[in-house]
């Protein structure tokens, strides 16, 4: 067992305690990638940082949508604001932070947490102009 700095999807992510084996000549981890990519999306969700630009391009490439549908989720009129975020690379997006929260709210509902994110979903597919609100008041 030992710690591995992994780049394999992306961004550099530190394991400790994984098994290792060698392929052609690069030390690689001993794991499922797929139940890797699971970990990694749900650590982000709850990362307690800004996100980089290669952090954003795995979060949308595992929610297999391509910048112009993620754009339109963000209501961008063009994805050319998701490219110039992903272009940073390793660096911070430089996004508003309203942005990177609704990030994380779509990507609770894309794994189902409710904890996180409960009627998220209902309110993104509002498009009902403002009216008088009516409470019911005890």
């Amino acid at each position: 067992m030992k710690k591995l700095i992994y780049n394999g999807l992306g961004f550099p992510i530190v394991l400790r305690g994984v098994q290792t084996f060698e392929f052609r000549g690069e030390v690689l981890p001993k794991i499922n990638h797929r139940e890797f990519e699971d970990m990694v999306f749900k650590a982000l969700l709850r990362y307690p940082a800004r996100f980089s630009g290669a952090h954003l391009s795995f979060v949308r490439g595992y929610m297999q949508l391509s910048q112009k549908k993620f754009a339109s989720m963000l209501g961008l009129s063009t994805h050319a604001t998701v490219s110039g975020w992903e272009g940073k690379k390793h660096l911070a997006t430089g996004m508003p932070v309203t942005a990177e929260v609704v990030i994380r709210l779509i990507m609770a509902d894309f794994i189902g947490d409710g904890t996180f994110a409960s009627h998220f979903r209902e309110f993104l597919e509002i498009d009902a102009l403002p009216s008088d609100l009516e409470m019911k008041v005890a």
